[in-house]
């Protein structure tokens, strides 16, 4: 089963219940809450490392295709490709929900590396790394960079201001922020999601 077939199966499980809300109630179906650390090397930004963590309905679902299902309890190492491949990997389709702006421009994403699962309490944990498509440097061009789902049945949502880090070569004299991204409104206008802006300090 696919990530897109996972969340369509917790829509159709929540159907009755949203039935009499209008379009816009109706979403979303499947919610994520992300931690971010941008990974420098060389004064560059190279990569992202992040933890998502579903929530509890999508965790049943994505459950549903290992061996013991539901009744799981610990995640053991076979399992983790198959979450990888049947809840997780369709997504490369879609950047990963990803968008890395440099100005106007989205530069998409990287290859994914390093991909582990883990179950939290009832929440399924992933933890992976997306390299950029090309390293940025941000005292040159600042980047902004969100991670969400355009037409909104999933929302992502970084869990703090203090769950997005830098680690690395030249992330000193940087910071970030989780600011609105007015100008990338989703699901026809109606939702401004969140997004990672990084500034620096110019070098002497």
């Amino acid at each position: 089963m696919s990530f897109s077939r996972g969340v369509r199966q917790v829509a159709t499980a929540t159907t009755l219940l949203i039935s009499s809300l209008s379009p816009a109630q109706a979403h979303p179906h499947v919610w994520i809450t992300y931690l971010a650390t941008l990974v420098f090397h060389g004064g560059e930004v190279t990569a992202l490392r992040e933890q998502w963590t579903f929530d509890q309905d999508f965790t049943l679902v994505a459950l549903g295709d290992l061996p013991t299902g539901a009744a799981t309890k610990v995640l053991k190492p076979s399992d983790i490709p198959i979450l990888e491949k049947s809840e997780f990997s369709n997504l490369r389709n879609f950047a990963y929900f990803h968008h890395v702006f440099l100005g106007a421009v989205d530069q998409g994403i990287g290859a994914l590396q390093d991909f582990t699962a883990r179950l939290s309490g009832q929440e399924l944990v992933y933890n992976f790394t997306l390299a950029l498509k090309s390293p940025i440097d941000p005292r040159v061009t600042p980047p902004e960079i969100g991670i969400w789902d355009d037409t909104f049945f999933v929302d992502v949502e970084p869990a703090s201001d203090a769950g997005i880090t830098m680690e690395g070569d030249g992330s000193a004299g940087c910071k970030t922020a989780i600011v609105q991204d007015d100008a990338h409104s989703i699901f026809d206008g109606m939702v401004t999601p969140p997004a990672i802006k990084l500034t620096c300090e110019k070098r002497n």
